[in-house]
């Protein structure tokens, strides 16, 4: 990834990383977040968490194979910081 200081304030990011990101936000389903199984595997037993399926995507010479977070459904998850924010 790569972060590239524009003339005004904020910031530009580019890269693979970000394409891909794009890529899987725009194939992910309502309330659902799409992450590689490395995140997936950190996320607490308390995230609804779903199968992983392969995907091809644009610019992409193999498929990738994202992991799913149900965020939206967690009760838990709304209004307060969740474990799930927590990671960092």
């Amino acid at each position: 990834m790569h972060r590239k200081r524009g003339g005004g304030p904020g910031f530009t990011v580019i890269g693979d990383i970000v394409n891909t990101a794009a890529r899987l936000q725009s194939l992910a389903s309502p309330g659902e977040v799409l992450i590689y199984y490395e995140t997936f595997r950190a996320v607490s037993a308390d995230v609804g968490k779903t199968e992983s399926r392969t995907l091809g995507l644009k610019g992409k010479k193999e498929p990738v194979l994202p992991y799913g977070l149900k965020v939206a459904s967690n009760p838990r998850l709304s209004g307060s910081k969740s474990k799930f924010l927590s990671l960092r």
